[in-house]
């Protein structure tokens, strides 16, 4: 008969020895020896020699030893309640735990499912301070010929084991050791404010934030250092927050950049009329074209400038208020280019080409936004210039496999939810799709800009064009451009 040995420090009472006793019990082991039904040895507790964490050492009391571990641990987990914490078969030592029931009922789940032995999973749950499942990680699985679909598979039963809320999901990451399952905060399904000082300026080559992807990495651009661009989305997709967040960052450059915006709708622009260097709300193209010939009209002013700095681009640490960077946006791109006035949509397209094709060097930064970017509006040739891209929710899956012809699934487009969008930026191999900051009140975030940026002289339109485009929309006195450091 071999008693239980109480270590140091352990109160020797009747009552913690019954304790220890029923707990011992609950775990199948009666009295002094414990039989486990099988191929494996006879435990026989000799001595407690350690409480640490709920667990319990025990010498193996017969030579018989079971043939794996796997076996070992199925018994232990299935007849008795048990973990195998450590184990030393030169020693002949074994410390065991009480498996907690969440961990039994998950692998017994998980058997039944994929029709496997119980001995083929070992896994831990985890828990936030919340209550709320954590973290699954799976450290043995059943041998499949393919791993990546059984890992897949186990996935799905666990988020059907831990069904989570509409803000949640779980993520799988795979090794060749262990497959870990983690439930974070789903980003695509969540709010993500705007919440920045604008009063506060910002250096020319600090990147402009968009959102967060679905790895809940920061998706930004830095518009600095990239090049044109193309921003694409349906009606209510989350297209228009976009544009106030890329006009926001612009006029927070200060002296060092020009924005100029051309807004036929009178929606985009609206709030920002007084803080940007140019804009129109015209639905006539010709003040777009003129605005586009006072750009290349810029353009040719920097060639010798270029060429007297010994580099053939605008370099992003060349940005200042005598050499700024020109954002030029277009909103509703289309309006213009199918205008009733075939001449000028053909000016328009002809200024447009121009631009796309020369304007990067020059440090122009061209934006084009549209519903539809398709061949019938947007020529082939200038779209072929906006190299990075930003789509939210497309209606037709022609526009979707134009904007982005290199992504496996380009139905997922159309069935995007507000402020959900695919993102390419200069040099990335591929898309990636993400939620964009929400901005409460663009009204708002405007009168909190500090200052307006310089202005852009454009030369007036001919008076013959007047009526037209109807009556001219009347403009604050320009502003004075004021020096200051960006980047104290």
């Amino acid at each position: 008969m071999t008693d239980v040995t109480l270590p140091a420090g352990y109160a020797d009472s009747r009552e913690e020895r019954a304790s220890l006793m029923r707990a011992l019990a609950s775990r199948g082991v009666e009295g002094q020896v414990s039989h486990i039904v099988g191929n494996t040895a006879t435990l026989a507790p000799t001595a407690l020699l350690t409480g640490r964490g709920g667990a319990y050492a025990w010498d193996l009391g017969t030579s018989e030893v079971p043939a794996s571990a796997g076996s070992r641990y199925a018994h232990l987990a299935n007849e008795q309640g048990l973990q195998l914490v450590e184990f030393h078969p030169l020693a002949r030592r074994a410390v065991v735990a009480p498996l907690p029931p969440l961990n039994r009922a998950l692998i017994n789940f998980l058997a039944t499912e994929l029709g496997s032995p119980v001995q083929d999973f070992e896994l831990t749950v985890a828990f936030s301070s919340g209550g709320d499942p954590a973290t699954v990680k799976l450290t043995r699985t059943p041998v499949a010929p393919d791993r990546a679909k059984q890992h897949s598979r186990i996935a799905a039963l666990v988020e059907d084991f831990f069904p989570v809320d509409a803000t949640r999901v779980w993520r799988a990451d795979s090794t060749a050791s262990a497959l870990t399952l983690t439930c974070g905060v789903d980003v695509l399904r969540s709010t993500i404010p705007f919440d920045v000082d604008v009063s506060q300026g910002v250096a020319v080559t600090e990147p402009w934030v968009l959102g967060i992807d679905d790895s809940e990495k920061v998706v930004s651009m830095d518009l600095a250092n990239s090049a044109h661009l193309l921003i694409a989305g349906a009606t209510r997709s989350g297209k228009s927050v976009c544009t106030y967040l890329l006009l926001t960052h612009v006029i927070r450059m200060g002296d060092s950049a020009r924005l100029l915006v051309a807004d036929p709708n009178d929606t985009t622009v609206g709030p920002f009329e007084d803080k940007v260097s140019w804009s129109t709300s015209d639905v006539h193209p010709q003040a777009v074209v003129d605005m586009l010939r006072a750009v290349r009209a810029e353009m040719d002013r920097r060639k010798p400038i270029l060429r007297e700095m010994r580099a053939d681009k605008v370099d992003a640490n060349r940005f200042s208020p005598e050499l700024p960077m020109l954002v030029v946006v277009i909103d509703e791109a289309a309006n213009y280019l199918k205008h009733a006035d075939k001449d000028a949509a053909a000016a328009m397209a002809n200024e447009l080409a121009a631009v796309a094709a020369q304007g990067a060097k020059y440090g122009v930064r061209l934006v084009l936004i549209t519903q539809r970017p398709d061949s019938t509006i947007l020529p082939t040739a200038t779209r072929a210039q906006l190299s990075a891209r930003i789509t939210f929710r497309l209606e037709d899956l022609q526009t979707a496999s134009m904007v982005f012809p290199d992504i496996d699934d380009p139905s997922q487009v159309l069935s995007f939810a507000p402020g959900v969008g695919l993102i390419k930026e200069v040099g990335e191999l591929s898309p990636r799709r993400f939620r964009g900051l929400f901005m409460k009140s663009h009204w708002d975030t405007a009168d909190a800009l500090a200052q307006p940026l310089p202005k852009f002289e454009v030369p007036a339109t001919s008076d013959a064009l007047a009526p037209a485009r109807g009556p001219a929309r009347t403009k604050p006195a320009p502003a004075p451009a004021i020096p200051r450091d960006l980047w104290e």
